[in-house]
């Protein structure tokens, strides 16, 4: 009883101090890769990635609360989805990302180069309790393991207990907590050192262009150097 009191204060806290504050509080997973190949870990369910002609087809259906413009950015930007079939049902989804990624309100993250990183989960609420996550996990591990990945790492709201379990039943561990705080257009962070061994990085996108503005300034200084020679 008392636990579940001290979830729901959890839960209330820290939604409070997402949509008042800016304030998100993250626990870091970390799953190592398994590319061998494995038994069906759901009876029935069918894991595979999703091609992008069989992807827009799946963005049709509105209860799977994927749009194609969003699937678009994400394949642009070199990541897979994999999907969870029952028959020819889309049961569920979750993408992999290989580089840095938009994580919500204009803020990206970013890990280590020798890890995926996974976030957009979806099953449908037909298809929960079934333990989808765990094969939607393992089945990207081959093709991840293809781009050099050796683990694979989420970060869940600390307060989201069910994703938390789900993923530690793929075999996940806590090796961390992040903190990231959106003020004035800025992202301000904080990680726990098992977070920083990841090289979890909070950043917004314009932040990109301070080395090229200073390889610029310094490419102007050179070629001012050149011409007060000649």
């Amino acid at each position: 009883m008392i636990s579940k009191i001290a979830n729901r204060l959890h839960i209330r806290l820290s939604t409070a101090l997402q949509r008042y504050c800016g304030l998100y509080l993250y626990r870091v997973l970390v799953r190592r890769l398994d590319p061998a190949p494995r038994e069906a870990l759901a009876a029935g369910i069918r894991f595979a990635p999703l091609e992008e002609a069989e992807l827009r087809a799946h963005c049709a259906d509105r209860r799977l609360e994927l749009t194609w413009s969003s699937a678009q950015r994400s394949l642009a930007r070199g990541d897979i989805c994999v999907g969870a079939f029952d028959g020819d049902i889309l049961a569920g989804y979750a993408w992999f990302a290989f580089g840095a990624t938009p994580e919500s309100g204009g803020v990206w993250v970013d890990v280590d180069s020798q890890a995926s990183y996974t976030y957009r989960h979806f099953v449908r609420p037909s298809h929960r309790g079934r333990r989808l996550a765990a094969g939607l996990l393992h089945a990207a591990d081959a093709p991840s393991a293809q781009r050099g990945c050796s683990r694979c790492v989420t970060l869940i709201y600390t307060y989201n207990r069910a994703s938390i379990r789900a993923s530690e039943r793929s075999g996940a561990r806590t090796v961390g907590y992040a903190a990231c705080l959106r003020l004035f257009g800025r992202a301000l962070s904080w990680r726990s050192p098992g977070a920083r061994r990841e090289r979890l990085r909070f950043f917004r996108p314009q932040s990109n262009f301070r080395p090229f503005s200073l390889a610029m300034r310094r490419l102007a200084s050179m070629l001012a150097a050149t011409t007060s020679r000649n």
